[in-house]
Order: C-alpha cells, then sequence, then structure tokens
C-alpha cells in the first residue's frame, strides 16, 4: 500500500482510495462494483475475471532481528521446533502455504492465530515467534527495523500475484487509469 499511497497522493490527489482485506465474497463484491479491483494470489478468480499479471512472488519467513539462527540460516529442525503465527484471513495464503509443507511431510507449530497480516510486525518483533510471508511485504517491512527476513528451509512453489477486476469495468477510462497506475508501481517494486 505505501508505494501505491505516495504514487496517487502525487498523481491524483483528491482520490480516496480504499483498502481493504479481502473476504470470501471477493467474486461477488468485484461483480457487484463493491470492490474495483482485487490483487493477489488468487487462482479461484481466473475463470471469472480479467486480470493482468503483475509479478511472481515466493514466501520467506519473518522473525526478530535478535532471532538466533544456526550458522546465520533456518535449519530444518528449527524451522519445525519455532513458535508460528498464522494469518486466518481468507486469501491469506496460509492455507496454499500449508498445503505445500504437508505435501512435502512438513508441519509448523502454530501457537497463533491473527486476522490480518497488518497485525504480524509487532507480533513478531522482539519475540521468539516467526512467520511466513510473501517476500515482497516480508522485505518492506524488514527494512523498517527490528524485524529480519530468512529463507524457509523447505522448498515451496513461487506463486504468481495478479491483479482482477470485472469485465463490466474493462473499458472505463478511470478503471484503466487505475489499472495501469496500479501495473506500472507494483511490476517496479
Amino acid at each position: 500500500m505505501p508505494p501505491l499511497l505516495r504514487r496517487f497522493q502525487s498523481v491524483a490527489p483528491r482520490l480516496q482510495p480504499e483498502f481493504i482485506q479481502l473476504s470470501h465474497t471477493v467474486l461477488e463484491d468485484l461483480a457487484t462494483g463493491a470492490l474495483d479491483l482485487a490483487v493477489g494470489n488468487l487462482p479461484h478468480l481466473h475463470d471469472y475475471t480479467k486480470e493482468a499479471h503483475l509479478f511472481i512472488e515466493r514466501y520467506v519467513c519473518l522473525v526478530s532481528e535478535d532471532y538466533p539462527l544456526i550458522e546465520g540460516e533456518l535449519k530444518l529442525p528449527e524451522f519445525l521446533r519455532a513458535r508460528h503465527v498464522m494469518v486466518t484471513a481468507p486469501n491469506s495464503g496460509h492455507a496454499f502455504v500449508d498445503g505445500a509443507l504437508a505435501q512435502r511431510g512438513v508441519r509448523r507449530n502454530i501457537v497463533a492465530l491473527v486476522p490480518h497480516f497488518s497485525a504480524l510486525p509487532s507480533v513478531v518483533e522482539g519475540s521468539d515467534l516467526m512467520v511466513i510471508m510473501p517476500s515482497r511485504v516480508a522485505q518492506y517491512v524488514a527494512r523498517q527495523g527490528g524485524l529480519k527476513v530468512v529463507e524457509i528451509p523447505v522448498e515451496l512453489p513461487d506463486f504468481m500475484v495478479r491483479m482482477h477486476w470485472h469485465a463490466r469495468s474493462d473499458s472505463s477510462p478511470a478503471h484503466q487509469w487505475l489499472r495501469e497506475e496500479i501495473v506500472q508501481i507494483l511490476t517496479l517494486l
């Protein structure tokens, strides 16, 4: 959100964007116009929406900057013993992560559930907790201080982040402008 807000303030200062956590009604919300766009790894929308590919993403772990690592990296035994926090919001990607881990015979030790990604930095900082999240978000959060990004010691598949919209909005000049701005900003990150 921060890069998008900075861009919108610069080129369209009267624009008042509203960012929300996507729910299980995202397809209906796009169809009714309650939402203009949905951005994320949302494969269940492919057959029902127009879409633009933004970037390929991968998952990493976010931990406190003083989290103890053996030889500077996270090993599988440490990962399995670690105390994980999981995001429960629909479409958060954590179901995808846990499914991919289960296929590899790995199960996390989940000790806390939070409703949104935005709560994670303050929950993890200064603790022995760990969270799995998309690398771009994790890197951005870690740059703010108090946190560090470490690689997951289990190979997980990359995923495509896409922007989705309803076909009725496809030819709207204002909607086209908004989509172009988002593509320009998010593909450069």
